[in-house]
């Protein structure tokens, strides 16, 4: 049994219960203590987010006192709390020979339990929790709620590019619901930023969801653009249950497209007209929060090249950190470099400092041991060797798509 403190709007404490369905109960051999279920309807309907009061008269029909406890029998998973008519909490009476007592039964249903459909609710009484006494059944009708709940799970998105990721469908309600989520193609003009419909893919096929199941399915969406600051895009999806009476919980799917380095490229553009080292510092706490910097105005030192860069084995990795153009390294490199830097010394605020033993170095493509990699890019700001089992932990960390702003040499 499952007991949970609810206090009423008197002060006591009332007793929220649970009836289960795997407990067996013993009947009594005799009819001492009778009990009596009575509502004015002949099945009482149960409703999600409505508390349902029936009336139940208990009598001792034994020759000598009794302190009976009461619990409930036949719809497991409903909530319930029996009480005085004065709304004062009874876990138990005591009873004197012969005397009886009416009291209120209030139940409930949670929006996943009981399940939907007819049931018979008994009242059970017992002086010992061994033997018990049994109202007559009552006949009662849980209503259906029928909803599901989506949900959309994506590491952090930064460059445009394609991402992978997960779609949940949960069955928040009581009663067993087909699903098949589709691609939505046919979107109102309501102002909102919408992923064209060709750029999510997905497994479309329907699945069948009892109370509390979940199904993820593997999703892949192609982020098209860029733009300065956060965009959110909105997931064409959608599903069909082939009934209207099931309602949706987190729809329209949104998806948060952020990416802090490419902004501070973009920022330190106008440095010509401020001095470096302020901008540096005004550019990096606008956009990474917990990122204490102490550049001041003073110009930094100049840029070290690491010779060489170390090539990757079957258990350690080199991770880039930035791959840059000749002109984007002439522009914008020295305050790149210094934005990562401070950012694997000091993290935004909750994630982890264990990198920061390593150190963050700037090379050119000559460097590379594989220079055929290096494609259109001449300067490559990275660390490492790194564990190849950690690497996506640091790139977790430090806020970075592996793949896409977290690359391994």
């Amino acid at each position: 049994m499952v007991h949970n403190r609810v206090d009423n709007a008197s002060g006591h404490v009332v007793q929220a219960r649970v009836i289960h369905g795997d407990v067996t109960f013993s009947s009594a051999n005799n009819h001492d203590i009778r009990l009596a279920v009575r509502h004015h309807d002949r099945e009482v309907a149960l409703a999600v987010g409505e508390r349902t009061s029936l009336d139940v008269t208990v009598r001792n029909a034994s020759s000598q006192p009794r302190d009976v406890e009461f619990d409930l029998d036949g719809v497991p998973g409903l909530q319930w709390v029996i009480t005085t008519r004065r709304g004062v909490a009874a876990t138990s009476v005591s009873l004197a020979a012969g005397e009886t007592v009416d009291l209120r039964l209030k139940v409930w249903c949670t929006p996943l339990r009981p399940t939907v459909g007819p049931a018979q609710l008994r009242v059970m009484a017992t002086t010992d929790r061994k033997a018990w006494w049994r109202s007559d059944p009552k006949p009662v009708l849980v209503v259906a709620s029928a909803e599901v709940e989506v949900s959309l799970d994506f590491a952090q998105v930064a460059k445009p590019g394609e991402y992978s990721g997960s779609l949940t469908l949960r069955n928040v309600g009581n009663t067993q619901v087909r699903v098949i989520p589709r691609r939505q193609t046919g979107r109102a003009e309501d102002g909102k930023n919408w992923l064209p419909a060709d750029a999510v893919e997905f497994d479309s096929a329907a699945v069948v969801l009892t109370p509390d199941a979940t199904a993820t399915i593997d999703i892949r969406v192609t982020i098209p653009s860029w733009k300065p600051g956060v965009t959110t895009w909105h997931v064409p999806v959608e599903v069909d249950t082939g009934r209207p009476e099931v309602r949706t919980r987190g729809l329209p799917l949104r998806i948060t497209q952020h990416d802090p380095a490419a902004d501070l490229r973009r920022w330190v553009g106008t440095r010509r007209s401020v001095s470096q080292g302020a901008l540096v510092l005004g550019a990096v706490i606008m956009l990474v929060a917990g990122i204490v910097l102490a550049s001041g105005g003073s110009e930094p030192a100049e840029l070290t090249f690491a010779s060489s860069v170390p090539c990757g084995d079957a258990e350690k990795r080199v991770v880039a950190l930035e791959s840059l153009t000749k002109e984007e390294f002439d522009a914008d490199g020295r305050v790149i470099l210094d934005y990562d830097k401070r950012a694997l010394r000091t993290p935004p605020s909750g994630q982890s400092t264990r990198w920061s033993s390593y150190q963050v170095q700037l090379s050119s493509r000559v460097a590379l041991c594989d220079k055929g990699a290096a494609g259109e890019f001449q300067y490559f700001v990275w660390l490492g060797p790194v564990p190849i089992a950690d690497i996506p932990a640091l790139c977790a960390d430090l806020g970075r798509v592996p793949g896409v702003s977290c690359n391994q040499l």
